[in-house]
């Protein structure tokens, strides 16, 4: 028995290392669940409202810069420290660093684009009550859902008929026809009562452009067809502004400022898919008006194009337009009264400093970087003390200075409508129209940009003042 056991035993040892290698080691227990200390809830909901509130902001068109730091402000002011932000154009990765453990992080993914400056504002305000410290982060949350939920300002057939009072505003400044001001303002309103449409039922952006630009080009298809008919009423139909009008509202929405600020602030990737977005929604554009001129040309309609560009009307009107399109188009983005009327003013003021720079031989291009540059300084440096969101001026401002009219002509050109010239000289014209047209719009956005840049010590000055003066 003594002999069989020491057998045993160095059988057993004899094999140990074979028997260690082809059995699988012990299941570890699982680690001790740290995630529920205390520390970590309260950065958890801290990083939460953060979250929120930054993924409204990127919604709404601002900056990455700005919504960088808006989150991190908010951070800052709950006592959470080592918080890194990562902004792209369609998510926000926020990310704290605990004291020698793993991070932790939160993420969002930003689809939906809208155009709230009531909300703007209204978030900005309640940052500003997170900084002076009169909120908790469970009364921060709760405000942020109250007001995310929160009715609109004005009613559906409100926005409707703002978004047609910037067709008005164009025909003030181009000194149009009853008859166009009615098509215009019509073809208008449906524009935005088609987008909304088709927003609803997840149709892609490029598709709600070219549709958006297709319904206008309808409207000056068929007046063209009237005045073929010899019905009076349509002796001057003024094919541009139909079409210009709605190209403005198409072009408005678009990230055009955003993309030249990210670029600036260092923001490449952003930028990049933001130019990109700008690109893709202006061919989207043209791809409307052309589809519906080749429709137009297979039935027997064309839309002759006039040599000489249209002329604006006397300059108090031109004054009177811009300000109609500029409040019209703050009124469509849900803007408060008191935004209204500054945004008014501002593309008013717009309008001046570009008119003054044509006439002292700046250039179209020249002219429309220097509103806008003038336009920026000036909202930025107001919008603080007044309590209004700068990103309501600066695009308010911009909007009567859109290069609509000109998108129009460089596509006609290109289609061979222009009547009576080669098309090789139609599309050499046509391309040089466009190029013109996208150059006028990156002034826009870099002179947007650039009076940002240009105040932003300024602002960053106020902004310390105010925060020791709660302090």
């Amino acid at each position: 028995m003594a002999a069989r056991e020491m057998g045993r035993r160095l059988f057993g040892r004899l094999t140990r290392p074979l028997r260690q290698a082809v059995t699988p080691p012990p299941i570890a227990p699982p680690p001790e669940d740290d995630s529920t200390d205390e520390e970590t809830r309260e950065a958890l909901k801290v990083l939460g409202v953060a979250m929120e509130v930054a993924e409204l902001l990127l919604s709404s068109g601002a900056s990455a810069n700005d919504v960088t730091s808006t989150a991190l402000r908010i951070a800052r002011a709950y006592g959470l420290r080592g918080v890194h932000a990562d902004v792209t154009y369609t998510s926000i990765n926020l990310s704290w660093q605990r004291r020698d453990r793993e991070p932790v992080s939160t993420l969002r993914v930003v689809r939906s684009r809208t155009t709230d400056f009531t909300l703007l504002q209204r978030v900005y305000q309640l940052t500003e009550q997170i900084e002076s410290g009169e909120l908790t982060v469970l009364e921060a949350r709760g405000r942020f859902r109250r007001l995310s939920y929160a009715a609109p300002p004005y009613r559906r057939w409100v926005i409707v008929v703002a978004n047609g009072g910037v067709a008005i505003g164009l025909g003030l400044l181009w000194q149009a026809t009853p008859i166009v001001f009615a098509v215009t303002f019509l073809a208008t309103c449906l524009i935005d009562i088609a987008l909304r449409f088709l927003a609803r039922r997840g149709v892609p952006t490029f598709f709600q452009q070219a549709v958006g630009a297709a319904i206008p080009t309808s409207a000056t298809l068929a007046m063209q067809w009237a005045q073929s008919k010899d019905i009076r009423l349509f002796d001057e139909i003024q094919p541009t502004l139909t079409v210009s009008a709605g190209i403005v509202l198409l072009l408005a929405g678009m990230s055009v400022v955003g993309a030249a600020q990210d670029s600036i602030d260092g923001f490449y990737v952003t930028a990049s898919a933001r130019a990109f977005e700008v690109v893709v929604l202006t061919l989207g554009i043209v791809t409307g008006i052309l589809v519906v001129l080749r429709v137009g040309t297979w039935l027997g309609v064309s839309v002759l194009l006039v040599p000489a560009t249209p002329t604006l009307g006397p300059p108090a009107v031109q004054l009177l337009g811009a300000l109609v399109i500029a409040g019209s188009f703050a009124v469509a983005c849900h803007a408060a009264p008191r935004t209204v009327i500054l945004a008014a003013l501002m593309g008013l003021f717009g309008w001046v400093v570009q008119l003054f720079a044509a006439r002292f031989g700046f250039g179209v291009i020249g002219a429309s970087a220097l509103g806008a540059t003038v336009s920026a300084i000036l909202a930025c440096v107001l919008g603080p003390r007044l309590k209004v969101p700068v990103l309501a001026l600066i695009t308010s401002a911009i909007v009567p200075l859109m290069p609509g009219g000109m998108v129009f002509r460089g596509v006609l050109l290109m289609a061979g409508t222009s009547g009576g010239t080669p098309a090789a000289v139609d599309v050499v014209a046509g391309m040089v129209t466009l190029m013109t047209a996208a150059g006028v719009g990156m002034a826009l956005a870099a002179g947007s940009s650039l009076g940002t840049y240009v105040t932003r010590p300024i602002t960053r000055t106020r902004w310390r003042q105010g925060r020791r003066t709660r302090r």
